[in-house]
């Protein structure tokens, strides 16, 4: 009988939400925590640990991901090509729900954060503990993406109206990311494989990318107030963590995205608000705390969405 079911499939679901929490979810708290503590004793310069972060560990990452992929190049460019679409129509919606009654700078803050999702320090431990290193070549994918984005289009948002096109261009040239998946896509291309001189020190480094960037989560979140824009918060929480992942779990046939793949980019599109928004909030001089009370909580709320998330695809 159906109802009969129901305890036994309530249990199911219960159980693997308890394994994800505890073998998933879990030692990202942890480090996190960590970073807390960190920052509750050390105080280090939080600039500076983000900076390493965004323009050290994770260029390596990528650039050792990338050349090294197990990805077909053609299933890497539609997953590349279906999380850029997703991202930018992420970002015109973020841009047209919150265009009027707010200030210019907390309006690109909320559509940043609707649109850029945290792959550094949550997607990578997340995809790395929950699907192994097919899992992380996917979601080093996403990132690449997503950075592309991030570092192309978002910041042409915050300065088209600071900087004529050429500046904009030229100070592209000077961003690491860029020049990690531009050589990475070469690489692979010509089928190279990197020399043993180069291909230990860059792996160190791409492995430094997730204890350094949770530890760096952690350092901000101990700063962050949580009793700002609780209204605008929430309804960007609400964007990022339900809209996002409905909407590209819609657009994974139109993509021909399946298996462990799909899984990514679902989930991918479900994490919280990224790092990156308070860092090009803190650089380019828009609303810092509001962006830090974004990552804050869809942090937190994300601990509940992105473990229903893997429950539902794994």
């Amino acid at each position: 009988m159906p109802g009969s079911r129901r305890p036994t499939v309530v249990n199911a679901l219960f159980g693997e939400l308890s394994r994800i929490a505890l073998d998933i979810l879990l030692p990202v708290a942890l480090l996190a925590g960590a970073g807390i503590a960190v920052d509750r004793t050390l105080r280090p310069d939080l600039a500076t640990l983000s900076r390493l972060c965004f323009h050290v560990f994770l260029p390596a990452l990528i650039f050792v991901r990338v050349i090294g992929s197990p990805l077909p190049l053609a299933v890497m460019g539609r997953l590349a090509a279906a999380t850029g679409v997703q991202t930018l129509a992420m970002l015109l919606l973020g841009l047209l729900v919150w265009r009027g009654g707010r200030a210019r700078e907390q309006r690109l803050v909320l559509a940043l954060g609707a649109s850029l999702s945290n792959g550094g320090n949550l997607g990578l431990p997340l995809a790395a503990l929950a699907l192994g290193d097919a899992g992380v070549s996917a979601m080093a994918v996403v990132m690449m993406a997503q950075n592309l984005l991030t570092f192309t289009a978002g910041i042409y948002a915050i300065e088209r109206h600071r900087r004529a096109g050429l500046q904009f261009a030229l100070g592209l040239f000077r961003t690491p990311v860029i020049w990690a998946v531009v050589l990475g896509l070469a690489g692979r291309g010509l089928g190279l494989t990197l020399p043993a001189v180069l291909a230990q020190p860059l792996g160190q480094l791409a492995n430094g990318l997730v204890p350094a960037a949770l530890v760096t989560l952690g350092a901000q979140l101990s700063r962050t107030s949580v009793t700002r824009g609780a209204a605008a918060v929430g309804a960007l929480c609400a964007v990022r963590l339900v809209l996002s992942p409905l909407l590209a779990l819609a657009m994974v046939p139109a993509f021909g995205l399946d298996g462990t793949v799909a899984a990514v980019f679902v989930v991918g599109a479900g994490l919280p608000v990224a790092v990156n928004v308070f860092i090009l909030a803190a650089e380019y001089r828009l609303d810092a705390a509001l962006a830090s009370q974004a990552v804050f909580w869809s942090t937190v709320l994300s601990a509940f969405s992105v473990a229903v998330l893997l429950t539902l695809l794994l």
